[in-house]
């Protein structure tokens, strides 16, 4: 039997190790397009079109309170502020128990969503990534 721990999965953003992570879908990575699509012609001939695109997109959602948005507010901002913006960062994401592994480099996309509330309302912080490595993998025993 395997066992799966959400406590496993590390996010590491420039060097720093991201913390407070919400309730429910904390992370999520996702490719701008698909590996593959389908073509069809007139009579019925179809091909496979591979894309070349290897961009997309990494999004932590993180509890108001924590520290981690102070740290990606400093990010966004110094990127804003910089004429030509900021150099790209490195991001991996890792299940340490087990062999997922997610990697690129990347930006923040611009400035979440700010909802206050009479309870806690998370942000997520979305990063744009240029050739986004991922690999998905099952829990060690």
């Amino acid at each position: 039997m395997t066992l799966y721990n959400p406590e496993s999965t590390i996010v590491n953003i420039g060097g720093v190790e991201v913390t407070g992570f919400a309730d429910g879908s904390f992370i999520k990575v996702k490719r701008t397009k698909d590996l593959y699509t389908l073509k069809s012609g007139a009579h019925g001939d179809s091909i496979f079109v591979k894309n070349p695109d290897r961009t997309g997109t990494i999004s932590v959602t993180i509890i108001s309170t924590f520290k981690t948005n102070d740290k990606l507010s400093a990010l966004l901002l110094a990127d804003e502020l910089a004429p030509n913006g900021t150099k790209e960062i490195p991001i991996i994401v890792k299940d340490t128990n087990g062999l997922t592994l997610c990697t690129g480099l990347g930006r923040l996309k611009g400035w979440p969503e700010l909802d206050r509330n009479v309870e806690e309302k998370p942000i997520e912080w979305t990063f744009l990534v240029k050739n986004l490595k991922i690999f998905i993998g099952g829990t060690d025993d």
